[in-house]
């Protein structure tokens, strides 16, 4: 197999970077590179392979294209199209939690290539960053510094605890759940179970059950104009707002919080089956609906 040597600059810029500049996620920067990545390997015109560091050599390094099995155990990208050298390399860094993530970094043609398939306003910042990283007027993101996350107290997790049972009124069960979780580590005995307060269900299927022609969502609306349920934001893991209904304190004779099993972050409203005619007419709901539900 032939070998080509690659010279490149030791200037690069991360995924990371090029999320910042763009204002795109960077999950969705890291896919547009692997998309990247298998077009160039597809390129009739493309020398391509992984490509291991041999030397350095003042601000530049030497790389060599390798065979198809030593490829498969490195982690640098390295193509040659009509000339033009594009090299990806595959590294790791820690966010803020503690936790490692992948990020590639790119020498400034395969940015170059890389913006192309972007709008000009995007493509127009990462030329301009490439030039002031050229030119000195800007310095590149360090991207691999470790962060050193605090270990949370036992005070902590108490603290959280009992935001968390009095923002979101949480039932019984999930108390338990919260105190579990505290108690676990420290070997400290917790109950297996807590006392029923009554059958519990969602309303969909309390009025599934009862044959009501009255959806969850219409339910939900008027349980929060009357006060019954309200409706909760949070932040995603990707920045985004997300909603969740939760039981108000007036709403409490009705029904409980449960922590959503779905979703840790987020309260799933369950009501008592004894008590959902009554609160049914209490939301206003004509009582020729609701009179099924009295032989539940």
């Amino acid at each position: 197999m032939k070998t080509k040597e690659i010279i490149l600059s030791k200037q690069t810029m991360s995924s990371l970077e090029i999320a910042e500049l763009t204002g795109k996620q960077h999950a969705h920067v890291m896919r547009d590179i692997r998309n990247m990545i298998e077009s160039l390997k597809k390129s009739n015109e493309s020398t391509s392979g992984l490509v291991e560091e041999d030397y350095h050599r003042g601000d530049r390094t030497q790389y060599k294209y390798l065979s198809e099995s030593t490829q498969k155990k490195l982690l640098n990208f390295a193509f040659s199209v009509g000339g033009s050298q594009y090299v990806i390399t595959e590294d790791s860094y820690q966010d803020a939690k503690g936790e490692q993530r992948t990020l590639y970094s790119l020498n400034k043609k395969a940015s170059i290539l890389l913006a192309s398939g972007y709008d000009v306003v995007l493509r127009a910042k990462i030329i301009d960053r490439w030039e002031a990283l050229e030119t000195g007027k800007a310095e590149p993101i360090i991207t691999s510094v470790k962060t050193e996350v605090k270990q949370p107290t036992i005070s902590d997790k108490m603290k959280v605890a009992t935001w968390l049972i009095k923002t979101l009124n949480l039932n019984d069960t999930s108390k338990l759940m919260l105190a579990k979780s505290i108690a676990a580590p420290l070997g400290l005995p917790t109950p297996d179970y807590t006392p029923s307060h009554g059958i519990l269900k969602s309303a969909t299927e309390l009025l599934k059950e009862a044959g009501l022609s009255i959806s969850a969502q219409a339910f939900n609306q008027r349980a929060i104009q009357k006060g019954i349920l309200c409706d909760i934001k949070r932040k995603s893991s990707k920045g985004r707002d997300k909603h969740f209904k939760s039981i108000t304190e007036s709403g409490l004779p009705y029904g409980e919080n449960q922590v959503n099993p779905n979703n840790p972050k987020e309260t799933q409203p369950l009501w008592y089956k004894e008590k959902f005619n009554e609160l049914l007419m209490l939301l206003g709901f004509k009582l020729v609906e609701v009179l099924s539900l009295i032989h539940i």
